[in-house]
């Protein structure tokens, strides 16, 4: 015989269910939208943008809308050069893993790892971006298998065979005819 807490229980989630579901209706329309989805439109002007209306001269715009994605990208223009240069560089049967530096601004210098077919191209392409997940140590080389350094290589092997059945991403793509990025 069910106890008086066990009915109360059942009663309450059962009306919870039935709240729940109707309070996800509320103020949704049809197509999914919030109710105030004129008024929300109403107050998208755009006015940087090229069908605004504001502007006729399309250099002037473009160059205009440069400033902005820069200034909303909150990264300084580089005055340095990219120039790329490979610190490292190993074989790996199907393809070549190679360590990399390049500048990103003039005070950031960043390193990458990157993974190139051996086989003739074109190849497509893809750039990886990693988690951090709480473990600093490692970053691109939780997708890209790490050389020349017994500790990184023993923190990568651990989170891959923690998160990815022991399998490196960017090694799997690189076997498949990829060239790979990822990026610290």
């Amino acid at each position: 015989m069910p106890t008086r807490a066990t009915l109360l229980t059942l009663t309450l989630l059962a009306a919870a269910g039935v709240n729940a579901h109707d309070w996800q209706r509320q103020g949704i329309v049809e197509g999914n939208l919030p109710a105030s989805w004129q008024q929300l439109k109403a107050q998208m002007t755009y006015p940087d943008s090229w069908l605004s209306g504001h502007y006729r001269d399309f250099e002037q715009w473009r160059q205009q809308a440069r400033t902005l994605l820069r200034q909303s990208l909150l990264t300084p223009a580089s005055t340095l050069p990219f120039a790329p240069q490979t610190l490292m560089r190993e074989n790996r049967g199907a393809y070549t893993a190679e360590k990399l530096a390049f500048n990103v601004t003039d005070d950031n210098r960043i390193a990458a790892l990157m993974l190139t077919p051996n086989s003739p191209g074109p190849h497509p392409a893809i750039v990886l971006l990693h988690d951090h997940g709480s473990k600093f140590d490692i970053g691109k080389e939780k997708l890209i298998r790490p050389w020349n350094d017994a500790a990184r290589l023993a923190s990568a092997e651990a989170w891959a065979d923690k998160f990815f059945s022991g399998r490196f991403i960017g090694d799997e793509l690189a076997q498949r005819g990829y060239v790979v990025i990822a990026i610290d």
